[in-house]
């Protein structure tokens, strides 16, 4: 009972959304675009707030937005190597899994992450010609993104959520 209770206290963002007022959609989408680049293209910030979400997983917020803004710091430094300075699927795509892991240190399972996000930034480049899917089966499609993160992310991430909160 006690594992229920915090299981569901730690899965507030990831629950149904059709039933939350306007208010807290407004908030929760907030909360997740806040973590990325404010001023990166759209399909971009799409993009690492998919990152955000993925390094989440069994980490706190605290925690993530660090790893976060070290992987915006280390794109942001090696925009000539990756040809781009945000963190993005092309330039993560390009990323050595190692190297990430050790930026990420901070998270949760940063080995596994790590891969998991390099892999899911190659098939979003490829699969979906580098603009995460809107739908939740092209969501569920990407490595890493289970059921409840592909509905966390059908709502927080789409770009009339963008649209919303700008």
């Amino acid at each position: 009972d006690v594992k229920r209770k915090r299981k569901r206290k730690e899965s507030t963002d990831v629950e149904n959304f059709a039933s939350k007022s306007e208010e807290e959609l407004i908030a929760c989408m907030q909360k997740w675009q806040s973590m990325a680049i404010e001023d990166a293209p759209i399909e971009i910030r799409r993009f690492q707030v998919l990152v955000a979400a993925r390094l989440h997983a069994q980490s706190q917020e605290k925690v993530v937005r660090k790893a976060m803004k070290a992987l915006h710091e280390y794109f942001q430094q090696s925009s000539d190597k990756f040809h781009c300075a945000f963190l993005s699927c092309e330039s993560l795509s390009k990323a050595n899994a190692e190297t990430i892991s050790n930026i990420i240190s901070s998270v949760l399972f940063a080995n596994v992450k790590s891969k998991h996000i390099i892999q899911a930034a190659q098939e979003v480049k490829t699969t979906f010609h580098g603009i995460v899917p809107t739908s939740l089966h092209g969501l569920k499609a990407i490595t890493g993104v289970g059921p409840h993160l592909a509905e966390l992310l059908f709502y927080v991430n789409s770009p009339t959520a963008f649209a919303k909160i700008e």
